[in-house]
């Protein structure tokens, strides 16, 4: 896909910049409250970053942005943030006020031509048997790679349907490319990936890191991936972890995936600007395939025409 900046007037701001992010007053979400109301000087530190990101950010989200906060913080911080890493990178964010009936659509859209909208979702460590179980200090435990590999899929399934209702509403056209936003920095095992990563291995039917030792030499093989397309829950329906390898997600053109929580950031931690810790996951049946390098990312992965997953660690010069 050949991709080209178009202009778009009116982008700078709506007529009224709002006040503060955080607000007094009730609040259903205790992340929220921890943040707004508590003095240790690392939760001060993030609430200065998130009014910072807002100060950035409030063009091209939603208005009542800081009103939905309240009962869910940390999903409306992570597309705070999202939007402002684009924007450090200078993606061609569209602001609200320019969107027209678009604002009925995705978190974000982005003014290349074809269009690219971006659509946020943070997921959680769930509940059920199938949840994420937590950590426990002290103690060993396996990291639960596949409960984190099944809430990916969860909020991969959530955002591929409202990709069918924002198709059916005529906000989206078949011109358009769709990318999905996925934060998992609210599951603590996510940090944790495996040799291939979780996200990778949500969408393509990639499973455990093989190898082969010749016992007569004490040698290694060249290493390999098992072949899984499934993974079963414990109650239910078995999860398919093979979307990018069939034609029914064509209209999902990659998966942009982030790790970062509100205090565990690279910017923060010496690994690099805001958004430093990307990645993106192309979908080779996209019905609009997404260039490489379009957007800032850690890490890129792709499947060639010969059906090899390949990557490439880009390390452009980025704003902060």
């Amino acid at each position: 896909m050949r991709v080209a900046v178009i202009s778009v007037t009116g982008m700078q701001q709506r007529s009224i910049r709002p006040g503060p992010f955080f607000q007094s007053g009730p609040a259903a979400d205790p992340l929220y409250r921890k943040v707004r109301d508590c003095s240790p000087p690392w939760m001060v530190e993030a609430k200065a970053f998130v009014e910072e990101l807002w100060t950035e950010a409030w063009p091209y989200v939603d208005a009542d942005l800081p009103a939905q906060a309240r009962v869910g913080f940390f999903s409306r911080y992570w597309e705070l943030y999202l939007t402002v890493a684009l924007l450090r990178w200078s993606v061609p964010l569209v602001a609200r006020a320019s969107r027209g009936a678009t604002t009925r659509g995705p978190d974000l859209l982005a003014a290349f031509s074809p269009r690219v909208f971006l659509e946020a979702v943070a997921v959680t460590p769930g509940k059920g048997p199938d949840a994420v179980p937590e950590v426990v200090s002290g103690k060993a435990q396996d990291v639960p790679h596949n409960e984190v590999i099944l809430r990916i899929r969860s909020g991969i399934k959530e955002k591929h349907e409202k990709l069918a209702a924002y198709e059916t509403q005529g906000i989206l056209l078949p011109t358009d490319a769709f990318v999905i936003a996925l934060n998992a920095g609210q599951i603590y095992p996510a940090k944790l990936p495996p040799v291939l990563p979780h996200e990778v291995m949500a969408v393509l039917p990639f499973g455990d890191a093989v190898a082969q030792v010749d016992l007569t030499t004490n040698t290694w093989s060249d290493g390999g991936f098992t072949y899984r397309r499934l993974i079963q829950k414990r109650f239910g329906a078995p999860v398919s972890t093979d979307i990018f390898d069939c034609p029914s997600y064509s209209g999902i053109s990659a998966l942009l995936y982030s790790r970062i929580d509100l205090l565990n950031r690279p910017e923060k931690i010496g690994q690099g600007p805001i958004g430093a810790d990307f990645s993106i996951v192309h979908n080779p049946f996209a019905r609009i395939p997404l260039p490489h390098g379009l957007f800032p990312c850690w890490r890129e992965y792709w499947v060639d025409e010969n059906r090899r997953l390949c990557h490439v660690q880009p390390a452009p010069s980025r704003k902060g």
